[in-house]
């Protein structure tokens, strides 16, 4: 139940980062009606997994404490309250609004427009989806360097200890490239927005994105190691979320590029 939970929170983390990509790669920076459709749909599938995933820690803590038949309840009204509040309010308030015609009537008689967006903008766009990303890198450092002090962590295999190792190094990397754009529009731009100092940081994003997705992978692959006892099952497992990463990150941004291109 406790690797579920992490392959619900590694999807959640996969899908509420994927708008940062998206909008550098397959939109290059520019507002556009799709790229807001996209960030809706990637937030109502982030809100479901999570909401399973908050449901399965409530389960496995109250379980621990009560029993299964207190955490099976305890789980499922978790999960029920944050569908509550996520979904069923927001999707009756579109009802009583009559919000769903009206989208629908959008949909079909608008054309795609893109909005011109200033330098400015754009610049504090890329800043901003800098702020995203930067939070989940620092926890995950911080949690990797905490992992080390455990009295558990002496229990892993030496190759276990030094993949450990590895993937807190890309992860401390993903942080210095996140960090980077702050210091040099500070340093070397003096603050001022140039269309050199927006592409450039957009590279470092998409870089320290890079950086961090295989570091998260690596430490899946110790974590399911240890629970399964399986180098095999590891393997797999790790292969199939990478390529989740990397697929919905950058693999689907690309081809909606590409796709925008032809037409």
């Amino acid at each position: 139940m406790q690797l579920v939970g992490l392959v619900l929170l590694l999807l959640t983390l996969i899908l509420i980062m994927s708008p940062v990509p998206y909008h550098r790669i397959a939109e290059r920076g520019k507002d556009t009606k799709e790229f807001c459709r996209y960030v809706r749909r990637a937030m109502l599938v982030t809100l479901l997994l999570f909401a399973l995933g908050l449901g399965i820690d409530v389960y496995i803590v109250v379980q621990k404490i009560s029993g299964t038949i207190p955490g099976l309840i305890s789980g499922i009204i978790a999960v029920s309250i944050a569908l509550t509040f996520w979904y069923v309010i927001e999707f009756a308030r579109r009802q009583v609004d009559g919000r769903t015609q009206m989208d629908k009537s959008s949909t079909e008689n608008d054309e795609e427009k893109v909005t011109e967006v200033k330098l400015a903008d754009k610049v504090d766009h890329v800043l901003t989806e800098t702020r995203v990303v930067l939070p989940g890198a620092q926890a995950l450092l911080g949690f990797q360097f905490s992992s080390v002090l455990v009295e558990g962590f002496n229990k892993l295999s030496e190759i276990s200890q030094y993949l450990h190792l590895l993937s807190l190094m890309l992860i401390a990397l993903s942080t210095i490239l996140l960090m980077t754009p702050a210091a040099y529009h500070r340093i070397v731009e003096r603050g001022e927005d140039t269309e050199h100092f927006h592409r450039l940081a957009g590279k470092f994003v998409l870089s320290a994105m890079v950086t961090l997705a295989l570091g998260i992978i690596i430490n899946f692959y110790v974590v399911v190691d240890k629970v399964t006892t399986s180098v095999s099952l590891a393997l797999v497992g790790s292969g199939i979320m990478l390529f989740l990463f990397y697929g919905i990150w950058f693999g689907y941004t690309l081809y909606c590029r590409q796709r925008s291109r032809q037409t």
